[in-house]
This record gives C-alpha cells, structure tokens and sequence, in this order.
C-alpha cells in the first residue's frame, strides 16, 4: 500500500499538466478560477447568495477559494511527500522528516475535509453534477445559479 501511495503522489501531477497543455478550454477556466472579481467577495459575504441574483460568472467566490486551497493543498502534499520518501536515498535531519510528517498528515485531513464538503455541495445540486458529466448545464439553473455566466454565454451563442 505504501508503495501505490508513492507512486500515485508521484504521478498526481501528469494529469494537471496534460490537460493544462492540451485543453485550452482548461486553461481558460485556471484563468477565470485564479482571479476573484469584486462579485465573487460580495457572494463570499452574503448570507442570502443562492437567492440574491448576484451576477456571478462560471465560477463562484467559493469555487475559486476551494480551488485555491486545493491547489496550495496538493503543493505542499507533493512537497513534503519528496520529503519522506528523501530519507530513502539521503540522509534528512530527523526534525525536518518529523516536521514533513505532521504537515503532510495535517494538509491530508484538510484536503479530504475538503473534498467531503464538495460532494456534499455535489448531492445537493444535480444540476450541476450533470453539467460536469456531461458539459451542458440547463439554462434554467444557470439564470438562477450563474446569472452572469448565462448572460455571458447567451450573448457570445447571439453572435455566432
């Protein structure tokens, strides 16, 4: 089992770099993901965001926070991973591997924590489960989740 594990830490990078050098669709979306707009901190402070028909656009405030801290999250993983695999092949300071070790074992439970919330988000709206399988989101959900992104969408679909 420590040897998949390894392994997967390991090659957890080649799937992000495939898709960020073959899909400019996944570029795209890195680019909308890492800027938060003056909309996004509003939806972020709002109790009401779901009802209060903010112009939000394909990514919401929480999306583009979750995705950060995911990002920062696997960074460090990999990092003090090669860490605690080092010791293998070099002689580390036993302090830095136990440091690696705790900050390792504390990002994983932040990380699974993490994703636990997105599913739980996921159960909750099918519509957008069926937009990630698919790539197609109703329009109804859209005016009513992604007002800004509909908007957006329906305007560049009138000028084709």
């Amino acid at each position: 089992m420590e040897g998949l594990h390894i392994a997967a830490g390991l090659l957890l990078p080649i799937p992000t770099l495939v898709g960020l050098l073959a899909s400019t669709e996944v570029r795209n979306d890195v680019r909308i993901l890492s800027r938060m707009s003056p909309v996004d901190w509003l939806w972020l402070r709002r109790g009401d965001r779901r009802t209060a028909k903010l112009p939000i656009g394909k990514f919401n405030g929480g999306q583009k926070l979750a995705s950060a801290f995911l990002v920062g999250g696997l960074l460090v993983l990999f990092a003090t991973g090669l860490l605690l695999i080092a010791p293998v092949t070099i002689n580390l300071p036993v302090k830095l591997r136990t440091g690696a070790t705790i900050t390792h074992d504390i990002f994983t439970f932040g990380v699974l924590t993490l994703l636990t919330g997105h599913v739980w988000l996921a159960l909750r709206h099918p519509e957008a489960r069926t937009a990630l399988r698919t790539g197609q989101m109703d329009r109804r959900y859209a005016d009513v989740e992604y007002t800004g992104w509909a908007r957006e969408t329906a305007r560049s679909a009138n000028d084709q």
